[in-house]
């Protein structure tokens, strides 16, 4: 899925990595090196997306400051990796932490500060009753659901039709 954003910017990734680490890391080919920075921050952007899409609304994501941040050092990381390089240490680290941080996203266990779920988390269920007047569809929710008990008796006697 191409997007009309990323995350992060190549000038991101000069602020990060300073303009001759990113000439160096990402001058190889014919296109130069914006073009290269640019294809590291769309990928970063599609790895990010793949742990917190189905989680997050899609605007709110856009504008999260903590997702930028760890696009840049992703992106930085794509971009060292691309002649072959090793990452530096000092950013492997960081790498290895926004990984774990993002497969708790993933997970649920790390909430994105800021930013707005897809749907609402709380689990919903409503309370459903037969009604027998009915033949077809005979279910029909009674109301939804709370956390007063219930004090009427289940209605578990089977409905004859009559013959």
């Amino acid at each position: 899925m191409a997007y009309s954003w990323t995350y992060s910017t190549p000038s991101d990734l000069q602020n990060f990595l300073g303009v001759n680490g990113v000439e160096a890391f990402g001058s190889h080919d014919d296109r130069g090196w914006e073009a290269n920075a640019t294809e590291c921050c769309e990928q970063a952007t599609d790895e990010i997306n793949l742990y917190v899409y189905r989680r997050y609304a899609d605007a709110a994501l856009q504008s999260s400051r903590m997702l930028q941040r760890w696009a840049v050092v992703l992106s930085a990381c794509f971009l060292c990796e691309r002649r072959g390089n090793p990452i530096p240490e000092s950013i492997l680290a960081d790498f290895n932490r926004i990984m774990e941080m993002l497969k708790g996203v993933q997970s649920g266990s790390i909430l994105l500060p800021g930013v707005a779920l897809r749907s609402p988390s709380v689990p919903a269920m409503s309370n459903m009753k037969i009604d027998r007047r009915y033949i077809r569809r005979q279910q029909r929710v009674a109301e939804n659901s709370t956390q007063v008990p219930i004090s009427r008796p289940r209605d578990t006697e089977p409905y004859h039709y009559g013959y």
